[in-house]
């Protein structure tokens, strides 16, 4: 079983068991070009080109010169080319140096190298060596080591390197530029084991050239053809058994192996322009050696050229002899389109050179290529290796299971694959089943010869893959892989070839192929022939590639949609729109609301409960181009909510389907995407009546630029960076929340929300205003308080339009409307519940159906409500001094206030007639403002005095005392019934204002006249509210509160107080008691002097006290009369109307009622006539 060695190791010990000699045949030649200004760069060699001349008068060219050279023993030293070869490649190999010093041997005519060009201006053929003023010049030309490897023949080891020189040419003029000297392979010599010995032109001087016309015309190439042929074309003998086991392939009448030419047009619009012929003796290089040719002798030295003469393929005018091996090579033929038809009936070795020229491209541009033909006996090797496109290996194609899994497509120079440069991706050219991308070529082989048979007793398999031309720098290429799978798997194998070619290195920028070759291998029998084969040269050993160099205007990576919200540009955007202090306010104001222009960014709501997820997708045009996205996000500043997250990137993921299903593909990091989470799942509400901050957010797709790239070079060469990153897009993520009412307690604001369950008092003419203020954790959304209908509000309450005020210390925006009430009178009494709701409106159109079902959920706050108590004035008159307290109390103020200190509206008081009497009344309401006033109108009191007391209005038919029938009668006052009764010279009441309590109160002064004495006297008095008057006081009467205050003053007979200043005597006449002051001395013992009352205004507490007593009281008895009781008392019936005015006349007493008598007081005169007036029964 073979084993797998790398293809380094594989020359190492090659060299280890054939060392280099100092030898160096030339082996392999082919010279291209491209002009300056059309990209030509080779890193080798910097000082090409630097400068890009593209004048009327010259146009500066990179002139590129491809060689190997064998690096095996064998040849005359005196001809050798790489006679420091050793040192040169243990040098490449241990990364030392990359130079080989090829000799120029300049001052040996016969046997010196030179690279120059020739041109004929005017009728003179002018030669010019480059690096080389006038020969002779410097002995080394430094070719710079491309790679080692193998020879074709897997016997030897080449050494692939180039030389770049620059030509500055003038516009229209032919040039040719070559290579050329000694020398070729030498004749074939038993001594030379394994050497490569030619049968025509050996050991003679090689030569190659490439001529070069360019133009100011762009329709004319800018770049030449190039070959991409083998060193070495093996080919095998036919016809001839050989001593192997197999027998070989009969050989018909002509025996003949047909393969095509490995070359194409590196200007990619030409490529369908290639044609091919063969060389003549001249362009062979046999002008080299032959003098006296006229204005053709190029010859400095005849030495040069050995006395046998060269030959060309096909012999075109050339002179001299020819060698064995004519008849072969006269029988060889090439079409136009490069197939050679070339005779393998015997073994050998030739030297050729073909010539490829672009018809119609406006010159012909030859460009020749120098290499070897070998045709050797390989009877135990049937067939060689060749490059297979079937990529399913339990296929078999003609027969043959060829398939390897995964390997490329194939290219055409007219169809290549594409490449963007500073990208890895292969666009596959069109037409090719499979993936349109590739991250890697796969260049596979397969050996038909795969089988054991009866000629081989072990199938083939693959020995080496590797490159014929040289690589760009850049490509990398796997190690030898063997396909393992498969209906037959052995014999097929494959390299994997990656590259990002650098745009700034312009020597990888246009049209390549990349050609290749393997070699099989196979244990034989001994006695076998095998002798290992490469494949023929193909177009199919090519992969065909086309590099573009970055467009002039690189485009941005493109945000899709979805999944991507927002799109547009808004870095500058502003992002405390609505804060507190937000800086940038003003300049989004004066945006318009343009993010772009720094107006307000763009928002999406995180909701509480749900995690707010936002997938950022971009792509590039170019498949090629790797993406980056940069995701910021702010923190969270508030405790409890988090901080979004950003998530690791994806590739490839498709826009339709979720970020979650997706997994990530490295070979499409043209297409990024990443989320960002704000997860609010856990945060139930915010603890405190705060405000969050939005959080800002930005991204952009960034093309990535490689660490390769020299950002500078690219700078200037292209003028622009190598990347175009998209806009900055940037948004807020605002919380939404339910709203909230701001309570007082929790926010310290005096002017905040009243707690749920509130009562509120208003009273008639006394409005009341509260707020009810809202608030959002989103700082900048305003919200919205609006009335519950359903209990609505009552009439008369108003709601003011909102107000936002900014409270920097909860970070808030609040929303506050201030209510007032002021109940109607008919309103009064009753309890009215309002009820209110915060309402968050904002609304994410770009959310999900979920989304939006809870924004709405959220949007509204729990009901605020409150209580509106609208009550009368409910009147207590407590204070009232003195203060009645018991109903059934003759005397008020009998014991005080109550325990509750409780004062009842009605009441009575014995008084005595000419004593003045003062009392203060005292009358509240809670809220109210009161003032009291005198009823003045008939009034009832069924609790004054147990068997009540009233001043009724006269009607039809009264009877009695009334009020209207223009008598003072009864309890009729001027207070009850001022039509009645003419107002009291000395009564008075006094409003004394409201005390800081509030409490009402008035003073009351009477002094009851004389004719008062032995009636009960009722007056009232109302507590009215100053605004209301009497509509807004509650009528309920009971023992603590009503409207009205009544007082029955119950006025005693026989007593009386004398004015100050009276004497007995005095009062006597003043009352006409007719009854000597000596009978008032001897009722009143209490008297010190009959001349010296005392003055019962000095008691004003108990006027009472000092009252004249002027005789007893009778209480009327059933059949008793006015005269009757005159006679009994000694007195008259003047005298007993005039002491009791309460008595209207003579038929008006009742039994019962109390009478006061003046005994003795009657003279006998009016005795007489009074008696006389009597019934005969009395």
């Amino acid at each position: 079983q073979r084993m797998k060695i790398p293809r380094w190791l594989f020359i190492l010990v090659w060299y280890m068991n054939n060392p280099v000699e100092g030898q160096g045949n030339f082996q392999y030649g082919t010279i291209s070009w491209k002009r300056c200004d059309a990209g030509f760069l080779d890193p080798a060699f910097p000082n090409v080109c630097q400068t890009k001349l593209s004048g009327p008068s010259v146009i500066n060219v990179g002139v590129k010169i491809n060689v190997a050279f064998t690096a095996s023993a064998g040849g005359p030293t005196s001809n050798t080319l790489l006679q420091d070869v050793t040192t040169d490649v243990n040098n490449y190999n241990s990364q030392t140096s990359t130079v080989l010093r090829l000799l120029r041997r300049s001052t040996d005519a016969a046997f010196s190298r030179q690279i120059g060009y020739r041109t004929l201006t005017g009728s003179t053929l002018q030669t010019v060596l480059f690096n080389c003023t006038s020969p002779p010049c410097g002995d080394l030309y430094d070719f710079q080591i491309d790679r080692i490897d193998y020879d074709l023949d897997g016997t030897g080891t080449m050494v692939r390197a180039h030389f770049t020189v620059e030509l500055r040419a003038t516009p229209g003029q032919n040039y040719a530029v070559y290579f050329e000297g000694c020398c070729r392979p030498p004749v074939y010599s038993s001594s030379i084991p394994d050497a490569i010995a030619i049968v025509n032109n050996y050991g003679q001087p090689f030569h190659v050239r490439s001529e070069i016309l360019v133009s100011t015309s762009s329709s004319n190439p800018t770049s030449s053809i190039a070959f991409v042929m083998p060193d070495q074309v093996i080919l095998q003998v036919q016809g001839s058994a050989g001593p192997g086991l197999c027998a070989p392939t009969a050989c018909q009448s002509n025996c003949f192996t047909t393969f095509p030419v490995q070359a194409f047009h590196t200007d990619s619009r030409f490529t369908s322009n290639v044609r091919f012929r063969y060389a003549t003796s001249y362009e062979a290089g046999l002008y080299y050696c032959v003098p006296g040719l006229g204005s053709q002798a190029l010859v400095w030295n005849s030495q040069r050229c050995p006395t046998t003469t060269m030959t060309a393929a096909a012999p075109s005018g050339a002179s001299g002899t020819t060698v064995s091996g004519t008849d072969v090579l006269s029988s060889m033929s090439i079409d136009t389109s490069g197939n050679i038809k070339f005779p393998v009936y015997k073994a050998g070795a030739y030297q050729a050179t073909l010539v490829a020229y672009c018809s119609g491209c406006g010159a012909s541009g030859n460009v020749t290529v120098d290499f070897l033909i070998r045709v050797i006996d390989s009877s135990d090797n049937p067939n060689p290796p060749s490059r297979t496109f079937n990529s399913d290996p339990t296929v078999a194609v003609g027969g043959v299971n060829n398939g390897i899994t995964g390997v490329s497509p194939a290219s055409t120079p007219s169809s290549p694959y594409v490449v963007e440069c500073a990208a890895s991706l292969f666009y596959v050219p069109s037409g090719s089943s499979g993936p349109a991308t590739l991250s890697r070529l796969r260049v596979g082989y397969k050996d038909p010869d795969d089988k054991t048979t009866v000629c081989r007793n072990s199938p083939q398999n693959i020995l080496w893959i590797q490159p014929i031309t040289d690589m760009p720098p850049g490509v990398a290429m796997s190690a030898l892989q063997d396909q393992t799978t498969g209906s037959s798997p052995s014999g097929a194998s494959y390299i994997d070839i990656t590259w990002t070619p650098q745009c700034e290195d312009l020597s990888q920028i246009g049209f390549f192929a990349f050609c290749f070759a393997a070699l099989d291998n196979a244990n034989v029998l001994a006695g076998g022939n095998f002798h290992p084969l490469p494949p023929l040269p193909s177009p199919n050993n090519c992969v065909f590639i086309l590099v573009k160099p970055p467009p002039a205007i690189n485009p941005s990576p493109n945000y899709l949609t979805p999944p991507t919200l927002y799109t547009t540009c808004s870095q500058s955007c502003c992002g405390c729109c609505g804060q507190p202090s937000c800086a940038c306010q003003a300049v989004a104001d004066a945006a318009n609301g343009n993010p772009a222009l720094g107006g307000c960014c763009f928002n999406t709501l995180g909701l509480v409960g749900l995690a707010k997820v936002i997938t950022v997708e971009a792509q590039d045009g170019n498949l090629g181009k790797v993406l980056n996205l940069s995701i910021s996000a702010d923190s969270s500043s508030v405790a409890g909510v988090p901080s979004p997250t950003v998530s690791s990137i994806k590739y490839g993921c498709d826009p339709s389907g979720t970020f979650s299903s997706c997994t990530s593909d490295a070979t499409k990091r043209y297409m990024v995407s990443a989320q960002v989470t704000w997860n609010l799942s856990a945060v139930g509400s915010i603890s405190s009546q705060r405000g969050v901050p939005p959080i800002k957010v930005c991204y952009q797709a960034q093309q990535l630029v490689s660490s390769a790239v020299n950002v500078a070079k690219w700078v200037s060469v292209y003028g622009h960076t190598p990347n175009n990153d998209s806009c900055t897009v940037c948004l807020t993520l605002a919380i939404k929340a339910p709203p909230f009412f701001v309570d007082t307690a929790a926010s310290g604001l005096a002017w905040a929300s009243p707690p749920e369950g509130t009562a509120f008092v208003a009273r008639y003419g006394r409005p009341i205003a509260f707020n009810i203020t809202a608030g959002s954790s989103s700082i900048s959304q305003r919200v919205s308080v609006v009335l519950v209908a359903d209990p609505g509000a009552p009439n008369g309450m108003y709601i003011a339009d909102p107000q936002f005020i900014l409270v920097s210390s909860l970070n808030l925006y609040l929303t506050v409307r201030t209510v007032t009430f002021s109940p109607s009178p008919g309103q009064l009494g009753s309890t009215y519940p309002v009820c209110f709701l915060s309402l968050d409106t904002s609304v994410d159109t770009t959310g999900t159906a979920e989304e939006q079902a809870l924004a709405k959920t959220l949007g509204k706050s729990l009901s605020r409500c409150i209580t509106v108590q609208a009550p009368l004035a409910v009147v207590t008159w407590n204070g009232t001094t003195p203060c009645p307290t018991d109903p059934t109390a003759v005397t008020w103020g009998d014991g005080g206030a109550t325990s509750a200190g409780a004062c009842r509206p009605y009441g009575n008081r014995t008084v005595t007639a000419g004593c003045k009497y003062s009392f203060t009344l005292a009358a509240s309401a809670p809220g109210y403002d009161l003032v009291i006033r005198e009823r003045s109108s008939p009034i009832s009191c069924p609790l004054c005095v147990a068997s009540g007391v009233s001043v009724p209005l006269c009607s039809a038919g009264s009877s009695g005392a009334c009020c209207g029938d223009g008598r003072c009668e009864g309890a009729e006052s001027s207070g009850s019934c001022p039509g009645d009764c003419a107002a009291e010279l000395d009564y008075s009441i006094t409003d004394l204002g409201r005390d800081s309590n509030n409490v009402a109160h008035a003073s009351v002064t009477w002094r009851m006249e004389r004719e008062t004495q032995g009636r009960t006297l009722l007056r009232c008095y109302d507590a009215v509210d100053i605004l209301g008057g009497l509509s807004v006081v509650d009528k309920t009467i009971n023992d603590h509160n009503s409207p009205i205050f009544c007082i029955a003053f119950i006025v005693s007979r026989c007593r009386f107080c004398a004015p100050a200043g009276s004497t007995l005597e005095s009062v006597s006449e003043m009352y006409n008691l007719q009854v000597s002051w000596l009978r008032l001395y001897n009722s009143n013992p209490w008297l010190r002097s009959p001349d010296e009352l005392p003055d019962s205004d000095a008691q004003p507490n108990d006027p009472d006290s000092l009252a004249l007593v002027v005789g007893p009281t009778y209480t009327v008895q059933p059949g008793d009369s006015l005269h009757s009781i005159a006679i009994m008392a000694k007195s008259t019936i003047k005298s007993l109307l005039a002491l009791n005015a309460d008595v209207i006349g003579p038929e008006k007493i009742q039994v019962g009622a109390q009478l006061c008598l003046l005994l003795c007081s009657a003279s006998s005169s009016s005795s007489t006539a009074y008696a006389s007036t009597m019934p005969a029964s009395r």
